[in-house]
């Protein structure tokens, strides 16, 4: 699909829309790619003081991306007026425009989901005049919370088909902890945040995951909490936080509070784990696991604040016992 370096756009179409697992297999490679550049758009949006962003896309209903906007519209014209407009504007023939056709939901089935259509069939005067009354509707609404957005990109991050251990039900599960000793904490909101950040990118290939989730959060909070957020998160690389900084200590105790699991429980999120990292750059991850669960063990106390090492110790210690047993068998 390259001539002399180049993409040949006609190419490529010829492939991605008459194939459809290779038009897959390129869209699992080429989306998220485009909402990570979108996401950071958003964020500078937001930082520049913007009212109203913009994003445009063919295909937000057929991929159900439609929950990560505050607000969804469709511009539409008849099938008719469509067809010729391709075929002037950009040379389509009729069936580069069938096949495109042919691999997007229907247009009235995408107007039904939509919040808002606007009807592109007449003149560009006409258009402005729909544009305008839109634009008024829009900002006439209450402001868009900043934090929902934040929240939509995190969770689209945490649905990632690579996670199986740390996805979006992990970090709802550090933030219960984080619940019950908030009150302890010189800065929970640094902490709330670390937690929701701290493995928000994350790739099984590359070891650097926890610095690159800290470089994400600088882009998406405030001036006056990110250098803690940073720290906090990167304290997290060895889950042995300094004695008496009780921030770092409850953000510890929270991300390792899932090793007092159940043993049926924990048994499994061992699995979990362990499948996560089956394809990434680690030799034998078995034998990672093992050394962090001696390293553990071998500690004073696993946890640092008095609330959770009361509740969960003795259970966490039972638990990496029988795991190890299990993984120096294996």
């Amino acid at each position: 699909v390259f001539d002399g370096g180049r993409l040949v756009p006609g190419r490529m179409a010829k492939i991605i829309f008459t194939d459809d697992d290779r038009r897959e297999a390129f869209e699992q490679l080429l989306h998220p790619l485009v909402l990570e550049k979108m996401y950071a758009a958003v964020a500078r949006a937001h930082r520049e003081g913007k009212k109203l962003f913009v994003a445009e896309s063919a295909i937000i209903f057929e991929k159900n991306l439609q929950s990560l906007f505050d607000i969804t519209l469709i511009v539409t014209c008849d099938d008719g007026t469509r067809r010729r407009w391709l075929k002037e504007n950009r040379g389509f023939t009729d069936e580069d425009v069938d096949m495109r056709a042919a691999v997007q939901m229907p247009e009235g089935e995408k107007a039904g989901q939509a919040d808002y259509l606007i009807h592109n069939g007449g003149t560009l005067e006409a258009l402005d005049r729909e544009v305008a009354a839109l634009r008024r509707s829009l900002l006439a609404l209450p402001e868009m919370r900043w934090s929902d957005t934040t929240h939509r990109m995190l969770l689209w991050r945490h649905a990632d088909t690579t996670r199986s251990f740390y996805t979006w039900r992990y970090v709802e599960h550090t933030l219960k902890m984080l619940d019950e000793v908030r009150h302890l904490a010189k800065n929970p909101a640094a902490i709330e945040w670390a937690l929701k950040f701290q493995h928000a990118h994350f790739l099984p290939s590359v070891i650097n995951n926890r610095e690159m989730s800290a470089t994400l959060a600088r882009e998406w909070l405030d001036d006056d909490i990110i250098d803690e957020v940073e720290r906090l998160i990167l304290v997290m690389n060895s889950c042995d936080p300094v004695e008496g900084d009780i921030d770092a200590e409850i953000i510890s105790d929270c991300e390792l509070s899932i090793l007092a699991a159940i043993p049926a429980v924990f048994t499994n999120l061992v699995g979990l784990l362990k499948k996560q990292y089956e394809h990434g750059p680690f030799e034998d991850f078995g034998k990672i696991l093992t050394a962090f669960f001696r390293r553990l063990l071998r500690s004073g106390r696993i946890f640092r604040t008095d609330h959770f090492h009361t509740r969960l110790e003795h259970q966490t210690r039972e638990n990496l016992e029988h795991a190890l047993q299990r993984l120096t068998s294996e």
